[in-house]
This record gives C-alpha cells, structure tokens and sequence, in this order.
C-alpha cells in the first residue's frame, strides 16, 4: 500500500506555493527536531526489536541521578533559593530563565519551555535518543541496563480488508480530482 498519495485538492490549484512559507523577520524559529517527552511517555514507547527497558528501571535510575550534578556538567549553575537558576542552553538569552529543582528532580526554562527529567536534559542537551541517555546515565553511576522480552498484549488483526478499502478511497479520491 506503500506509494499511495492524499494531496490536498488546494495544492494542486494553479495558484498554489511550489515554495515553503518563510518566517516574518523577527518571528521565533525552532528546530524541526526538537519534540519533548516525558520519560515514562518515551520508555513506553520505544523499543529495540524484541526488548525493553522496565519502567522500574527508568524510575530507579531516575531516583539514584542527581540532576543538579548531571546539568552542573554542562551548565554553571547559580544558587537561587531553593532552586538553581543559569542561562538556558536550548535558547540564547541574557538574563537566567532556566530552573534546576534539586527537590522535584526536574529542570524548566521559563523562556523556551524546556522541562523534563535528567533523561530529558541528557537527550536534547546531548542529542542523544532515548536509548542512549538511559544507557549513559546507567554507565555514570556503575548500572547495567536490563532488557525484557516484548510481549505483545493484543493479537495481530488481518488488515487486508482495510488495505482494500483504503485503496477504493484512493482511487475514488483521485477520480474525483480529476472532475
């Protein structure tokens, strides 16, 4: 079923952009790559073939990182009552917006609305995917990552009458552009 192609019917009007919109001067951009997940959203959901990390796992190792000396590793932090403040790292500014909650274990920018957890600081400020966060994170405090077997919960469902019907759509869809 792979090739088969909705086109909006605007986009294939003559007066149609063949050209992305660009930004207005001055607008905020932000990066295509940059998506926030919470740690136990992610640990759900991702998965390398048969195996999975347990969501104990997540949990005690977020329990065991200190996220005020993970973020201290590539942010100066500046002691502001009971949390710490610096300079974002996800955005430029001159005045500190971003938070570090050595209490609540999370970190938040006031500026940008970056938050999350220490996988979540280690996986936008590093880059890294949620995999290796949790792996580097285990490896800095002398953990080995267990894995499960993933076993599906729910049985396969035939999608051949759906993969049809769908195709009748297309056609039908396409038909219909024509006119």
């Amino acid at each position: 079923m792979s090739g088969v192609f909705f086109p909006h019917p605007k986009a294939l009007s003559p007066n149609a952009r063949s050209t992305p919109l660009k930004p207005s001067p001055g607008a905020p951009t932000f990066p295509a790559t940059r998506t926030r997940f919470s740690a136990t959203t992610v640990s759900k959901l991702i998965h390398d073939d048969t195996s999975v990390i347990p969501q104990s796992f997540i949990q005690e190792l977020l329990n065991r990182i200190d996220i005020v000396d993970l973020v201290e590793r590539y942010v100066p932090l500046k002691k502001a009552g009971a949390n710490l403040t610096a300079c974002c790292p996800f955005h430029s500014e001159k005045s500190p917006s971003f938070t570090v909650s050595p209490t609540k274990q999370f970190y938040h920018c006031f500026g940008c609305g970056a938050h999350g957890s220490a996988i979540g600081f280690l996986m936008e400020h590093q880059g890294m995917g949620f995999l290796e966060a949790v792996e580097e994170l285990a490896r800095s405090i002398g953990l080995e990552v267990p894995k499960e077997r993933d076993t599906p919960t729910t049985p396969r469902i035939d999608t051949a009458p759906l993969t049809d019907t769908l195709a009748q759509a297309a056609a039908f869809y396409r038909q219909q552009l024509k006119q």
